[in-house]
């Protein structure tokens, strides 16, 4: 099992939906989730989520910096490296030269980027950098305007990377979080979409037995996934209400009716 602790970037669910699509169940912390917690779920592995705060400011959101002793593998990404080489007493600052999109990153030798090419199309997203390296560190990837990209530490198993590897403009970004969950964490496979489902469904028909149910639906994801179990769990028990909220697109109404009547 995977941790993902969310430093509130907008890509954190993103992050713990791609380790999922590689077959291992993960979980959404918050960072000031206390470290007894943590130990409690065992994770295989954790990674340090995006975030739009400066880890140097007052109130940023912050992990306890005892996670670092856990002897579990961590990978830092954008805001995460830079909290990552902050606490490991490194020095980021705001820089003029911000890099948001797709940039050209050289690659060193590394567990981390193993069968990806020495150079690598990847996308940044951060106004901060790392100016100092981190002692125990070495520095992994550069770009133009970022030359501390990419750090690790491989005694600890702690990486750490400026651009995104969860979004699909970072053309080598799934190769590089399955070399983090499977080379150097040794995660184990245990999450199957199917299996998840058919789990949830069992549970229902037994919880619902004979009984009805009356449920509203307002044409948005939670809702239509909802029925749609309860549906296939008791498909002669459920009575749907659709709630037109007035926030639908063109054309989306009936095609929510479609949803429901079939």
């Amino acid at each position: 099992m995977v941790v993902v602790i969310n430093f509130g970037g907008q890509f954190a669910h993103l992050i713990a939906r791609r380790v999922r699509d590689l077959g291992v169940r993960s979980e959404l912390l918050q960072p000031n989730t206390p470290l007894a917690t943590l130990k409690k779920l065992s994770p295989d592995a954790i990674i340090f989520s995006g975030s739009p705060h400066s880890c140097y400011d007052k109130n940023a959101p912050i992990v306890d910096p005892k996670i670092y002793d856990l002897d579990v593998p961590i990978l830092g990404i954008c805001y995460g490296l830079q909290l990552m080489a902050y606490q490991f007493k490194a020095k980021v600052t705001s820089h003029q030269s911000k890099q948001f999109g797709k940039e050209k990153l050289t690659l060193k030798k590394s567990p981390l980027f193993k069968s990806l090419k020495s150079e690598e199309i990847v996308w940044f997203s951060h106004g901060d950098q790392v100016d100092t390296l981190p002692a125990g560190f070495k520095i992994i990837g550069s770009s133009k305007n970022a030359k501390i990209a990419a750090i690790e530490n491989v005694k600890k198993r702690l990486f750490a990377i400026q651009f995104h590897p969860e979004v699909t403009h970072t053309a080598g970004g799934q190769k590089i979080l399955e070399n983090f969950l499977f080379n150097i964490s040794k995660v184990k496979k245990d999450w199957n979409l199917f299996e998840v489902k058919n789990q949830i469904v069992a549970s229902l028909k037994k919880e619902i037995g004979n009984e009805k149910i009356i449920m509203a639906v307002s044409g948005g994801v939670d809702s239509l996934v909802c029925a749609t179990l309860i549906k296939e769990a008791a498909p002669d028990n459920l009575y749907l209400i659709f709630i037109d909220t007035g926030l639908m697109r063109k054309g989306e109404i009936a095609e929510v009716e479609k949803i429901i009547k079939t």
